[in-house]
């Protein structure tokens, strides 16, 4: 009766698309989690190459089977930076909360395993590093549309380090699941090295990278730290969790699923005591 969770920014540029999403498909198929929650969720084009789905989301759950979609399109860019749940469990009730904030918003499916229900929230904050204030605004927006939810998971890319006013304003009630099994939060789960092409884009997002660095790291670097989490409340209890996705495609190594590593969780209900399972092997297994 355990619960296994994934998360992962799945990235809303399609010009890598094809060579990325074999990564992706496979990666998920080797640990076929409960749930996955999706950031930067893409609808289709005709040079997206999604062969009839109507969004990278749904693309991804036609291929695994057997997992039905939960879709949030963002306010302000609805075909570039959706939200979405897959989830091969039953879904009691879907909701969508708008975000102070750039048009961010959030989801929350309750799901039913047995006897038990969840509760699963995907997001995607804020991502200026000169506006901590307004992440900030954007947790107590999501604990407070959480109180008397529980258990609650709530997944995404929050765009804030560990230390960080975000993540001290989420440990007021919940705590990362990577910190309670490991001891700490990942070192890195962004930026990954994936190959964006040779464009003004890419040197673009090169010069925001070092400027970001600058402003968080304090050091002329490009930014490279954690910023994708499972939370949990406290009272859940972690059998494993680790990051997905660290290794790139076998043909190419400038290309990985994302420029997002994942982070994947068994928990355990707290009204449970099952037996324990560890993904550690299945991870070792798959070079993940």
């Amino acid at each position: 009766m355990t619960l296994s969770v994934a998360t992962l920014n799945i990235l809303d540029d399609l010009a890598f698309w094809k060579e990325r999403s074999p990564l992706i498909l496979e990666g998920f198929d080797v640990l076929r989690p409960h749930v996955i929650a999706l950031q930067e969720v893409s609808l289709a084009s005709p040079s997206a190459g999604l062969q009839g789905a109507r969004s990278t989301a749904h693309w991804l759950a036609d291929r695994l089977g057997g997992y039905g979609v939960a879709f949030c399109p963002r306010t302000a860019h609805p075909a570039s930076d959706s939200l979405a749940l897959l989830t091969s469990l039953p879904v009691e009730s879907h909701h969508i909360l708008a975000l102070e904030g750039e048009g961010r918003q959030a989801q929350r499916i309750e799901v039913r395993q047995g006897d038990e229900t969840w509760t699963v929230v995907n997001t995607h904050l804020y991502w200026n590093p000169l506006h901590e204030a307004v992440r900030v605004a954007q947790v107590r927006q999501l604990l407070s549309w959480l109180d008397g939810a529980t258990p609650a998971v709530v997944c995404g890319d929050f765009n804030a380090l560990p230390a960080s006013d975000t993540l001290k304003r989420f440990d007021e009630r919940l705590t990362s699941a990577h910190l309670a099994r490991h001891g700490r939060d990942p070192l890195l789960t962004y930026p990954t090295m994936l190959r964006r092409g040779p464009s003004p884009r890419h040197w673009g997002r090169h010069a925001v990278l070092r400027a970001n660095g600058l402003l968080r790291l304090r050091r002329n670097m490009r930014f490279v730290g954690a910023v994708d989490y499972i939370m949990i409340d406290r009272d859940v209890r972690v059998h494993s969790c680790d990051v997905l996705f660290k290794r790139p495609s076998r043909l190419d190594p400038r290309i990985y699923a994302s420029d997002h590593f994942g982070l994947f969780a068994v928990l355990e209900h707290p009204d449970t005591v099952p037996p324990i399972w560890d993904s550690t092997s299945l991870l070792e297994d798959r070079g993940d």
